[in-house]
């Protein structure tokens, strides 16, 4: 499915959408009232119809497409406590939570073409969003992974039940858990973008927030198993998925005995570890952050030291 969302729209001082739209497609921004009860809607509406007239959708079944979704996202956001703000609705990680809730309601087919619409507007919009510090961020972050439930993560990866899907949860758990990749992320990496230096494998990840981070020496094996007998430029996730490799990728993050293994949680587990090891600075860094206030959700994540061990780590860092 190609998505023609991709053009930007030029903003007046107040945030509202001017020029660069046909005449069809403004009238439908104008008008568009969804079936929702008035107490969630009006909140919402300027927000919705702004965003959409920013990504200067091509076509007017376009434009009606992209109103309703985002018309969902935002009451949905409004449900679970999220602000009306670009930032915060249209993190990849928010809207895979948002299709998560929808995939109840929705078929496949449907859930996959709102993921493709959504992430290209996510795309657009976070790539020319204003930065992290002046717009307040409320993202989703998911808790982190114990000790005791990693033997069931590995588990997990291991009776995927063909090639191609235990290939891609290894690629889960070694970019994600091993070097804390978002998920948008891994449908980007490339066999070739593993590399080696003396002190062990480094990661190249491609995205909004390009970085080189290297791999968690407990998570090679994985790697390894992720690009073993690939070309430099073949994905280790879902090869030949095209547009639907992050779809087949939500799938592949099913439950498994009870166990739901996420690339966000992942992610929250690799932040996680390195909360008290790395400063703040080089941990924005490395997960793609673009400012110290991103971190601030995982530190109330983090598991608070005891009153020795607090004394002993001042004493030590002093």
């Amino acid at each position: 499915m190609t998505h023609d969302i991709g053009v930007s729209v030029h903003y007046n001082e107040q945030y509202h959408y001017t020029g660069r739209l046909s005449q069809e497609v403004r009238m439908v921004i104008e008008k568009y009232t969804p079936r929702l009860a008035h107490a969630e809607w009006l909140p919402v509406a300027d927000f919705v119809r702004e965003t959409v007239a920013r990504c200067a959708p091509g076509s007017v079944d376009v434009t009606r497409e992209a109103l309703g979704l985002v018309a969902r996202l935002c009451t949905w956001g409004a449900r679970v406590g999220l602000p009306s703000e670009v930032e915060a609705l249209f993190d990849p990680d928010v809207i895979e939570r948002f299709l998560h809730d929808e995939r109840m309601l929705k078929s496949p087919t449907t859930v996959a073409d709102a993921s493709g619409r959504l992430m290209d507007m996510s795309r657009l919009l976070l790539s020319t969003s204003s930065s992290l510090t002046t717009i307040t961020r409320k993202p989703t972050v998911q808790r982190p992974y114990t000790e005791g439930e990693e033997p069931l993560v590995r588990s997990w990866a291991a009776q995927q039940p063909s090639a191609t899907k235990r290939r891609a949860a290894s690629a889960v758990l070694g970019f994600s858990r091993g070097a804390g990749l978002r998920r948008d992320e891994l449908g980007l990496v490339l066999a070739g973008d593993v590399t080696w230096d003396a002190a062990g494998p480094l990661i190249q990840i491609r995205g909004a927030n390009p970085r080189l981070v290297p791999i968690d020496e407990r998570w090679v094996d994985d790697v390894i198993r992720a690009i073993d007998g690939l070309e430099p430029d073949a994905h280790p996730v879902f090869p030949n998925s095209g547009e639907g490799r992050m779809d087949h990728l939500h799938l592949l993050s099913g439950n498994r005995k009870q166990m739901r293994v996420r690339s966000t949680r992942l992610r929250s587990t690799w932040i996680c570890d390195r909360l008290d090891r790395l400063p703040a600075s080089v941990l924005v860094q490395a997960a793609g952050f673009t400012a110290p206030q991103a971190l601030n959700p995982y530190y109330r994540l983090a598991t608070p030291l005891s009153a020795p061990d607090l004394v002993s780590e001042l004493r030590a860092r002093a």
